[in-house]
């Protein structure tokens, strides 16, 4: 009976946010779209007396209506008609203006089956008509008839979201991805059954089902995702696929132009990457017609092909890339199979840092139990975890290595030094600092935990042990990280960012621009701080990224649900402070190892700041991304679990422990179905 009730809290809130997500799905109304135009519309088109007739690419299945884009008050076309080969020409009725700017005209019967040769006429009366197209044609969207929900809409949605999806899934990839995505929901609602027992110790078994979360959740993002539609993602496999097909790192001092394997090429014209990326109202093909075409052509061509090309991912260490090469390798297959196994690498990865969020929460926040389930589910379930964790991105690794970095340290201060830990953490420090640059912002707070230990160790009498650990550290990280380093600096290829070819000095930072600069990013411009990010601010680039900025950042969530979010997450931030002050009073002192893990994320705030700041001085823009955040996010895991602990009763525990959870599980899943309406519906 006493587990029934630790159980029913989440299982209670489970059910009703799976309820109201079917009835959400059950009321909305997605949109009939078969084919989307090219055309952005922007300028009027006049068109003369008679038939005006246009091609198209192909006449998706069951189409039934044809929007046009008009001026207000313009004249419209009397009718449209639609012809393919093979098919009787179907016309329709009289248009009906929907909204100011669209016009849609009925066809008499739906179009039955896709047709590959087809084209669209305007039928016009006596005085002309004029329309929003391009050059001399018209902006045209195909419809088929209304979808009654979301849910009569998946067999068709699922179809579309199989085009590009190599040999391995084709139309199984949504169906797949919606069962992992309620693996992950049972899976999570099972921990949460010890989520609130805040004496309960959480065992290794919950470190890893929680991990497992995780992983599905970014899992089901990959399958889903269309290819290189997160950010970067085809640089970073063009550096995998150039270590698997010729064991050589790209150049960073000369720019070779933007050449890709010949499979890669076809994939993003095969794609139309370009026309989709930025662009929120455009959408991947869908017709089996361009998926034939597609996939004779990626057969026609060899597979790797590997060109040595200048990116902004070419500076960047190896490790990532030399997992997902190798995994890679082994797969084999198409451009489109390779990239699927690279996307469920760093799916794994990013179940591995949940894991490790998990484990930091609890060695680091007092009595917290259970409720370090409750914070490493709220980073699993994040939609940017999600959306990025489901790409090819060395975000992945280093996100896994900087938690479990985290929880070393953690132990360590807690538990003492030791020469295992102390081995344990190089081996990790060399791995993050061979994955990505930006890993080096943690190594501050490495440093003054290594200040600690030598105090300690004076104190306590055992300088020795202290020393010895240390030692181990420098000496496993040096192992691990030293041969790149020293080669990349030796050899001229140096290890941070710059301009290919010139060899001119970028922009020189001062330390007062770079803190003026991080309190603007983090906290916002005000008083006399100048604006250097018009437009944007903390809210709209880390609460409105971290709930689901997706694509390339040309996607989210609406802007009430990231307010309400925020407000969430705000008051989980309160409690955590509260949960600092009172052990700060009861120690009579700051606790040392928040001043360390405070020392990381400032550390990392610093690297952003910086990096973003001398990508504006350089003239560009749009640097600072919340996925940068993730080094820290086992940070946010134990916050999350130190602002429970401070609620006064069990029970209040236990249900604002099922809240976060359910919460983060509603949010995450939120994410997906956006990422589903915006490239398939």
């Amino acid at each position: 009976m006493s587990r029934l009730k630790r159980v029913a809290p989440a299982t209670a809130l489970a059910v009703v946010a799976v309820v109201g997500i079917l009835l959400a799905l059950l009321a909305a109304d997605p949109p009939g779209v078969t084919l989307r135009s090219d055309l952005r519309g922007a300028a009027p088109v006049e068109f003369p007396k008679g038939q005006n007739c246009f091609g198209l690419p192909v006449l998706p299945s069951d189409t039934r209506l044809v929007r046009v884009q008009a001026p207000a008050g313009a004249k419209l076309p009397t009718s449209v008609q639609v012809a393919a080969q093979g098919m009787e020409p179907i016309g329709s009725a009289a248009g009906q203006r929907r909204e100011p700017d669209r016009v849609e005209y009925r066809l008499a019967r739906p179009t039955g089956g896709e047709y590959a040769v087809a084209q669209v006429c305007l039928n016009v009366a006596v005085g002309g008509a004029t329309l929003l197209g391009e050059g001399e044609r018209p902006a045209v969207t195909l419809l088929g008839d209304p979808h009654a929900s979301w849910l009569s809409a998946l067999p068709a949605l699922a179809e579309r979201a199989g085009f590009g999806r190599g040999t391995v899934l084709g139309r199984g990839a949504l169906p797949l991805a919606l069962l992992l995505l309620g693996a992950a929901w049972l899976l999570a609602i099972r921990e949460m059954s010890g989520a609130g027992r805040s004496a309960d110790r959480v065992g290794r078994g919950s470190v890893v089902r929680v991990g497992v979360v995780g992983a599905l959740f970014c899992a089901a993002f990959a399958l889903t995702t269309p290819a290189f539609q997160a950010p970067d993602e085809m640089v970073h496999l063009q550096y995998a696929e150039l270590l698997a097909d010729q064991q050589a790192l790209p150049r960073t001092t000369e720019n070779l132009g933007n050449a890709t394997s010949p499979q890669a090429q076809a994939a993003i014209n095969g794609m139309q990457t370009g026309r989709v990326a930025f662009s929120p109202d455009r959408r991947p093909p869908w017709s089996q017609t361009e998926d034939r075409a597609f996939e004779a052509q990626l057969k026609a061509l060899p597979a790797g092909g590997a060109v040595d090309s200048f990116t902004n991912a070419s500076s960047q260490p190896p490790a990532y890339y030399a997992v997902v090469a190798v995994a890679q390798k082994a797969a084999g297959g198409s451009i489109l199979d390779r990239l699927l196994v690279g996307r469920l690498i760093s799916a794994l990865l990013f179940g591995i840092a949940a894991a490790g969020a998990v484990a930091f929460a609890r060695e680091a926040v007092p009595r917290a139990g259970g409720l370090a389930i409750a914070g490493g589910l709220f980073v699993a379930t994040l939609p940017i975890v999600g959306f990025i964790g489901g790409s090819i991105n060395p975000d992945a690794l280093v996100a896994a290595v900087s938690a479990w970095t985290l929880v070393i340290l953690a132990r360590i201060l807690r538990q003492g030094a030791t020469l295992r830990r102390g081995v344990a953490l190089g081996l990790l420090l060399g791995l993050g600092l061979a994955t990505k640059l930006i890993f080096a912002a943690l190594l501050p707070a490495v440093a003054v935990a290594a200040v600690v230990v030598l105090a300690r160790g004076v104190r306590g009498r055992e300088i020795g042990t202290a020393v010895t650990s240390v030692l181990a550290a420098a000496v496993a990280m040096a192992v691990v990280a030293g041969p790149y380093l020293g080669w990349a600096v030796l050899s001229g290829r140096g290890i941070a960012f710059a301009p290919p070819g010139s060899g001119a000095a970028g922009p020189v930072l001062s330390m007062r621009e770079t803190l003026v600069y991080t309190v603007e990013l983090f906290a916002g411009q005000f008083g006399p701080i100048a604006d250097r990010i018009p437009g944007s601010g903390p809210w709209d680039i880390w609460l409105a990224g971290l709930t689901g900025r997706m694509g390339w950042v040309d996607y989210g969530m609406p802007v009430r649900w990231v307010y309400a979010i925020g407000a969430f997450w705000g008051l989980l931030a309160l409690l955590a402070v509260v949960g600092v002050a009172r052990s700060a009073r009861a120690r009579r002192t700051v606790p040392i190892d928040a001043v360390v893990y405070a020392v990381a994320a400032g550390g990392l705030a610093l690297m952003i700041a910086r990096a973003g700041l001398y990508n504006r001085v350089a003239g560009a823009t749009g640097f600072e991304q919340a996925r940068y955040l993730f080094p820290v996010a086992a940070i946010g895991a134990a916050g999350v679990a130190l602002g429970l602990r401070q609620l006064p009763r069990p029970v209040w525990r236990d249900w604002a422990a099922a809240t976060v959870v359910v919460f983060g599980l509603v949010d995450g899943t939120a994410g997906f179905f956006l990422t589903v309406g915006r490239y398939f519906a």
